[in-house]
């Protein structure tokens, strides 16, 4: 049964769906849909609902994050601009009324993966190299490495510590006008001193970009607790 011209659930879906629209241009390739159904098709209990990609990602996590009385509200919103600011908000991101996310991740993706290699390459310039001159290195709210020269420093001492260290990159998640890039380490600390121990631990960087679209900040954290009682085995 068509629903009356001007029916509140009618016009919400209307909007929705220009913002769904919007989105799949440049939205997640095929192909990475693909493979993330074929690993879920792996899991012997695999979920129902699969999100693929950073579009995905943003509406599940605003689903979740609105009780059911704010989506009700979000979703009835009668105003146009405030209705995506709102759901802006609720998935944490400036703006849903544009380009896919995906597509506006492009260019980060690309830092991210050279960034992951770095880390994996055993040389603590090539890491300080993707920051801006000027950029700045937080890890666990520790003192702040500012500068390429001290980045170098800090990444240069994971590296001396696990001479098989292995950066992997797990996602990246928009926020505000920040990325988060999620990764996990994984090595043996053979270095000088060492524990001989295997370690596998998980942490994120929450990234400021700067105007050459190289690191201007990057605040991280990861469970030091944890690291340091695989360190002692």
């Amino acid at each position: 049964m068509p629903l009356p011209e001007g029916h509140a659930y009618a016009a919400t879906m209307a909007r929705l769906m220009r913002i769904f629209g919007s989105q799949f241009e440049g939205g997640t390739p095929p192909a990475v849909v693909a493979t993330a159904i074929w690993h879920a098709a792996q899991h012997p209990d695999p979920p129902l609902h699969i999100p693929v990609g950073p579009d995905a990602d943003v509406w599940v996590e605003a689903r979740e994050r609105l009780s059911a009385d704010d989506w009700v509200s979000t979703m009835a919103e009668p105003d146009d601009e405030r209705f995506i600011g709102r759901l802006a908000d609720a998935c944490g991101i400036d703006t849903l009324d544009g380009p896919s996310l995906y597509a506006r991740l492009a260019p980060v993706r690309t830092l991210a993966r050279d960034y992951t290699a770095a880390w994996c390459s055993q040389d603590a310039s090539r890491v300080a190299s993707l920051f801006e001159e000027d950029g700045t290195l937080t890890i666990n709210d520790g003192v702040t490495a500012r500068g390429r020269a001290a980045i170098a420093q800090d990444a240069q001492g994971f590296m001396t510590a696990f001479p098989d260290l292995v950066v992997t990159l797990d996602r990246l998640e928009p926020r505000g006008d920040a990325v988060r890039y999620h990764w996990t380490l994984t090595g043996t600390n053979t270095g000088p001193g060492g524990t001989g121990k295997p370690v596998r631990v998980s942490g994120h960087e929450a990234w400021t970009l700067g105007a050459g679209g190289l690191i201007a900040r990057s605040t991280g954290a990861f469970d030091a607790a944890d690291y340091a009682r695989q360190l002692a085995g």
